[in-house]
This record gives structure tokens, sequence and C-alpha cells, in this order.
């Protein structure tokens, strides 16, 4: 009798497809086989420009959506702005965060009709047994495919990440990707339901008080975005229960109470209005982001150009307020310290079309009646949070996102196919991710 897991690790007796493989090197996309600079690796970079070679000519370019061209003009007018400053080091690595957002998305949305297949649920238990080793034997264990693995004492693991924050964000892109895959019917409710708790258990072995945000922006929006109005209510107050009840044992569970989550939760709690500036490195993410949005207007909404942060740090501490000018420390910081601000930072107003072609696909998902109903609601609470996300400290060279935006273009223009369990052929099955519960 079925159990509901795959016979092998590629069902259906397929091999593993273009789109499995890209997503693989997306999920890992902190391992290299050899030691490199780099924290982000290249490797699907690399994969997607292959893709892009095979699959698109001259004039398919020209088809493409208007969302993935948009990120093409960033890209194009970043390049201009790398060369005019000089073609720096430091501007190159800025430069390959929006080749990997617009190669990537465009990449996905060529090959967005193939199968995922089982690659969520196995990269998930990948990562969940480095974390535990790291947890319970060596918390060094993996070091030596990694460019480098920063923790602490009173901080969580960091699995196959370079540290706790970034594991926890790869989880909530699993959540996402997990979600797509029980949508689309890759695979069965057990292997959905597995999935789904064991990334859980892997944001509590990160011990990231941003992944723990996140996560609940996550639930909150699936929430407002699936169902009834009053099914709505009822999984936001679910929410807000599993928030609580976390928050609870991250501050009386004595296991908990030395991590540095707890530390932030407890400091928020006693003194919500400085909590920004009582953590050095919450108040540098803080003033990053306020600092990149503020640039639009310090700079005539020109941008500061690629690779520019670090010389350009000193002015605008100086007209940051108070409490923000005397809890950032200068040394060290070389990239704004989120994505979306660090297209509007370096490249002012042609920045914002990043998030603004983001938008507008959301847009279109939520007015395209030929979607199923499960399929829309993906689409809208996985953009809210995307555009969280990316917010936050997260890099535009972090391909998971690059990955997710090509989904979604892809949604929009219904090329994202179902599939049957037990049959390889597309097929209109599957379920709303609430029917897994």
């Amino acid at each position: 009798m079925s159990n509901g897991f795959p016979r092998g690790i590629f069902p259906h007796g397929r091999q593993v497809s273009i789109l499995g493989i890209l997503c693989a090197l997306c999920i890992f996309t902190y391992v290299s086989p050899v030691r490199t600079p780099f924290d982000t690796q290249p490797y699907a970079l690399i994969m997607a420009c292959l893709i892009i070679v095979v699959k698109l000519d001259r004039s398919a370019f020209l088809g493409l959506p208007t969302p993935l061209l948009a990120f093409f003009a960033v890209l194009f007018a970043a390049v201009i702005s790398w060369i005019s400053l000089g073609a720096t080091l430091v501007g190159a690595r800025s430069l390959a965060g929006y080749a990997t957002t617009a190669l990537v998305a465009t990449a996905v949305y060529l090959v967005a009709h193939q199968r995922l297949g089982y690659m969520v649920p196995i990269s998930s238990l990948v990562w969940l047994a480095f974390g535990t080793i790291q947890g319970l034997v060596s918390p060094d264990f993996g070091h030596q495919i990694l460019s480098r693995l920063s923790t602490s004492e009173n901080r969580g693991v960091t699995s196959l990440a370079v540290e706790p924050s970034m594991y926890a964000i790869v989880c909530v892109f699993l959540f996402l990707l997990n979600d797509l895959s029980w949508i689309r019917g890759e695979y069965s409710r057990r292997v959905y339901l597995t999935t789904a708790g064991c990334l859980a258990v892997q944001v509590w072995l990160a011990g990231s008080a941003l992944g723990f945000l996140l996560v609940l922006v996550y639930l909150g929006s699936r929430a407002v975005f699936s169902g009834s109005f009053f099914r709505t209510i009822v999984r936001v107050a679910g929410a807000v229960l599993a928030g609580t009840a976390v928050l609870y044992a991250y501050l009386h569970v004595s296991a908990l109470q030395n991590t540095r989550a707890s530390q932030l939760i407890s400091r928020g709690f006693e003194s919500p209005g400085s909590f920004i500036y009582s953590d050095q490195s919450v108040a540098e993410r803080f003033f990053a982001l306020q600092a990149s949005h503020q640039s639009l207007f310090t700079n005539a909404g020109v941008g500061f150009g690629l690779g520019s942060w670090a010389d350009n740090l000193s002015e605008i501490v100086g007209h940051s307020p108070g409490l923000i000018r005397y809890s950032v420390t200068l040394q060290g910081q070389q990239r704004v310290m989120s994505g979306f601000g660090t297209a509007v930072f370096e490249l002012g107003l042609v920045g914002l079309l990043l998030p603004a072609a983001l938008v507008l696909v959301l847009v279109a998902i939520a007015r395209n009646t030929a979607l199923s109903k499960a399929h829309r609601s993906w689409g809208l609470y996985v953009g809210v949070t995307s555009l969280v996300v990316m917010e936050c400290a997260i890099p535009l060279a972090f391909p998971l996102f690059g990955f997710i935006l090509g989904l979604l273009v892809a949604l929009s223009r219904n090329r994202l196919a179902m599939f049957r369990i037990d049959n390889a052929s597309p097929a209109t099955v599957g379920g709303t991710v609430d029917a897994a519960f």
C-alpha cells in the first residue's frame, strides 16, 4: 500500500526536470564544491543563462511579459551605472544581484510548465539533517562547503546557509514552494504536511527573530488571501495564537531564554519605543531600509550608483535621525541591507521598477479569471510575502527571489501546469493549501 512518498528520488520514473535542477541550485545557493569569495554562489545564475540561450531567440525576447522586460531594463541601467563609476569589484557584486533577478526569473518563466517533483521535500530534509547535526553534534559541521559560517552560542544554527537569519529565510521560501507543489498536485497530502512540519522545526532551529517575523508575515498573508471572510478571521486568529505561543516559549522556556531571538523579544516588550536602537544589528537593518528609500529625495531620484553605499555612509548617517545616527556602526558596511533598498539607493527611480513590476504581476493575477481559486490565492500571498522579505536584509543576488518572481509571472500568464500524482501528464487537479490540513 502506498504511503504517499516516492519509491525513488524522482517520481513516476522520470528524470528530474530542468526546472527542478534550477530549483535545487537556488535552494542550495550557499553550497560550493570549491572555495569561492562569494556568500551566494553563481551556479543558479549560470544555469539560468544556459536555459535562456537554449530556449529564447531575439524575437521571443521582445515577446516576454512586461514585468520581465522591466527587470531587464533595471539590469541595463545597472550595467550603465557600473561602467560609469569605473567598473569596480564592489559594483560587480552588486551588478550580479540585478542579473540574478532578471535572468533567473526569465529562465523560470520559460520552463515553468515542468515539474518540480520532490525537489522541495528532499531539499528540506537535507537542510534539516545539517541543521540537526550542527545543533546536537558540531556547530561547524558542513563549513567546508560554505564560503563562511557566522553564528554564536546564543544564536541558532546555520545548516547550509551562512548565518541563522538566511537559514530561516530559505525555509520561508521553501514554505511557498511546498504550497505550490501541493496545489499543482506534485505529491500527496502526507508529503506536503511532513515537509511543512520539517520546515517549521528548522525555523525554530535557526532561532532567528527576523525569520520568525517573516513566517508570521507568510501565515498572515496566506490567511488573508485564502477562503471566505469568516474563515479568514479564523485563520488570522489562529496565526495570532500561534505567534503568541512562540513568543511565550521564547520568554519562558529555559532552553530558549538564552537565545538572541529571546533577548530581542524581551527588549521589545521592555521598551517598544527604543527596541529598534537597542540592538546593533536591528538598528543597522532599520537604518539601511530608511536611508536607502530616503535617498530618492536626497539625491533627486537619480541614485548613487552601484557599490557606492560605503562611500556615502558618513553623509547618509549625518542626515539621519539622532537615535539612528548614534546606533549605527559605519565600519565594514559594503552593501545596503535591503534587496529593494539596494535598487532604490543605487539606481534611484529606475530601481523602483523592481517592486513596481512585482505589484503589477499581483494585479494581473488578481484579475485573471482563468486561474483557479487556489492558484490565485497562492500568487497573492506569495507576492505580498516576497515584497516584505525583499525589504529586509536579503540581497538581490538571492536566487530564490528570482525563482519566485518567475513563477508568479508564469502564473499570471497561465503557464503553470497541474499534475496528477499518479500520472505524469498535466491535468486540472490539485487542491487548496487549506484542504491539506
